[in-house]
């Protein structure tokens, strides 16, 4: 035991030295993602562990989802937590620019929002001293040793909420077991959304291990306004409507030639494109009209006309409108090694759904959606599912209800979850 406890203090005082000395170089990565519009300028010193606003007296909880999908996630727990807490403070972390962009937007009021700082140990200090929380919870896989460490050293309760670990992750963790246990039984409590994945945190050393339903079922529907549908729908009332949506590089060539494809056998048809990151809108448009096609940008606020091939909706929190609008969604990050994004939002909102083979992110969740979504190979099969989704309309509807039905019947989530952390808070 004590030699083991000498090997993880050399491991971590490794760490702790490596990662101060590093600190110049991690500032001006920083500077350099603020140069590429991959962090806030306004609020870089966040990232220092520097707050920008003042922290609330009374009890705080804070909640930290590293990007957009685990943000999304935390909102329908932030809403309980403040209706059965209503003198604690919630304070929301995240790490990138569009996940607070959202958040901005949808966190429940009186909610504060920080970007989460990088792992250097002055950094989290100065995070953790000014805002002194009385519970942390972590979202999904963000394992920083420094922050971990610290909090658990502070006796702040630690809990791993909708737990995940890719097979790739488990198997490097697995090289490094004493490091992985001491990471992992700082958690109070770990909530694992499979039982794969408890499987993977008992044997990794973790404390207090349960399986609970995925927090992604708890996320109410996406928001939109109605006036936009109805003007859109209006405008394009005699087109036949797909939506590629959070698609990555590499991607919208290949919906391109779908497209084309698409259009040989229904020649009105219009595929609608949403970037996972709004900011690659132009290269994605000169792409797509470097190929022929007719691009028409929301960003640069052109509507589709009658002779558009693609309408690019490369702005950020209209996802809502657009599943409300098509009736048949297919989910980027599968047509490359991305590992897909969540089916649930798009089954809420009544959408005949397709993936392609890379969806690791949501192996658990696809596989409670076989029975109404469809798998496609490449994009010669995903023309072939669109076409016949678009021609057979009591398929895409049937496909789309039984989606829309799981999304439902999984909802209560929340209060399962509730349960399991009450004690901690």
């Amino acid at each position: 035991m004590m030699e083991r406890y000498k090997v993880l203090k050399v491991l971590l005082f490794i760490y702790r030295v490596t990662s101060t000395i590093l600190s110049p170089l991690l500032k001006a990565a920083l500077h350099y993602r603020k140069y590429l519009e991959k962090e806030d300028c306004s609020r870089l010193k966040e990232r220092y562990g520097i707050a920008s606003t003042a922290r609330p007296s009374g009890k705080l909880i804070w909640i930290h989802g590293a990007s957009v999908g685990e943000a999304v996630s935390i909102l329908p727990l932030a809403h309980k937590l403040q209706l059965e807490l209503p003198s604690h403070t919630l304070l929301i972390t995240t790490g990138t620019v569009n996940a607070a962009a959202i958040m901005a937007k949808r966190l429940p009021r009186g909610c504060i929002h920080q970007y989460i700082p990088l792992d250097v140990p002055h950094w989290t200090n100065r995070f953790l001293n000014h805002w002194k929380p009385d519970t942390a919870i972590f979202v999904e896989s963000e394992l920083w040793p420094n922050l971990i460490f610290t909090c658990h050293k502070r006796k702040i309760p630690l809990i791993l909420l909708n737990a995940r670990i890719s097979d790739r992750s488990f198997a490097r963790w697995s090289r490094f077991p004493k490091l992985a246990k001491a990471i992992l039984s700082c958690f109070s409590s770990c909530l694992a959304q499979s039982s794969k994945v408890e499987e993977k945190l008992n044997f990794l050393g973790a404390n207090n291990v349960s399986t609970i339903t995925n927090l992604k079922f708890a996320v109410a529907p996406l928001i939109y306004s109605q006036d936009e549908l109805e003007q859109l729908s209006l405008l394009l009332a005699n087109r036949s409507i797909w939506l590629a949506a959070s698609t990555h590089p590499g991607e919208e060539n290949m919906i391109a030639a779908a497209h084309v494809e698409i259009q040989k056998h229904i020649p009105n048809a219009l595929t609608i494109i949403i970037p996972r990151h709004p900011q690659r809108g132009n290269d994605i448009a000169k792409d797509l009209t470097a190929l022929g096609l007719r691009v028409s940008s929301r960003s640069k606020e052109e509507m589709p006309s009658k002779t558009t091939d693609i309408y690019l909706s490369d702005t950020l929190g209209e996802l809502g409108l657009f599943y409300a609008l098509s009736p048949i969604v297919f989910l980027g990050g599968t047509l490359v090694t991305i590992g897909g994004h969540n089916p649930i939002e798009p089954a809420h909102l009544n959408c005949a759904i397709l993936w392609g083979p890379h969806f690791k992110n949501f192996i658990e969740i696809c596989k409670t959606f076989e029975s109404a979504a469809k798998q496609i190979s490449d994009k010669e099969e995903l023309s072939k599912q669109v076409i016949e989704l678009l021609k057979n309309s009591e398929l895409c509807q049937s496909m789309a209800k039984k989606a829309s039905d799981i999304a439902k019947n999984q909802s209560e989530v929340i209060n399962e979850i509730l349960g399991k952390i009450r004690p901690y808070l």
